[in-house]
């Protein structure tokens, strides 16, 4: 499952900006990145409009992603913001923010995961659960106190919301 990049006439390129590892400690020294981006973030304007050169990047990864890269994008591209969408509009207020929904090329999808220390807390709860076992020996009594710990995690809904997401991105594409 690797990345061709031959002769350069891939869409993509290594960047070696994680090379100290001081850009994020848990990802590997040498990424790989969209071609015609640089290494720079794009920032959003002051008056919170679109910034030219997010769009420039999106559209950059649509084409990538097409079967044709030097024509127009067959496929839109969506982009799965696993927040609320109320938490993105409200960081959108104070200078943070979501991809706008109003782009040709790629579609916003909200997957309503309440931040990333729910879902932090939630799989290390499903590893606290370790290997689980009933005081019995009855295989329905212990399926049945098996799915209550397991329940209580609320890792299968954030399963669930990233699968029915799966499911909606594969018969739309």
């Amino acid at each position: 499952m690797g990345v061709a990049l031959r002769d350069g006439s891939s869409p993509y390129r290594v960047t070696e900006l994680n090379a100290s590892f001081s850009m994020c400690p848990t990802y590997p020294r040498e990424l790989v990145v969209l071609a015609a981006a640089t290494d720079s973030e794009p920032k959003r304007g002051i008056l919170h409009t679109q910034n030219p050169a997010d769009e420039q990047c999106l559209l950059h990864i649509a084409r990538a992603a097409s079967s044709s890269y030097s024509g127009s994008p067959t496929r839109r591209i969506w982009i799965a913001d696993c927040r609320p969408e109320l938490n993105a509009r409200v960081n959108n207020l104070t200078g943070g923010g979501t991809e706008s929904g109003n782009l040709a090329h790629a579609r916003v999808t909200f997957l309503n995961i309440r931040n990333i220390h729910a879902l932090r807390e939630s799989i290390e709860a499903v590893r606290g659960l370790g290997g689980f076992t009933a005081p019995t020996n009855n295989t329905e009594s212990m399926d049945l106190s098996w799915g209550s710990p397991v329940e209580a995690t609320k890792w299968l809904s954030h399963v669930r919301r990233v699968s029915v997401l799966q499911e909606c991105f594969g018969s739309q594409s």
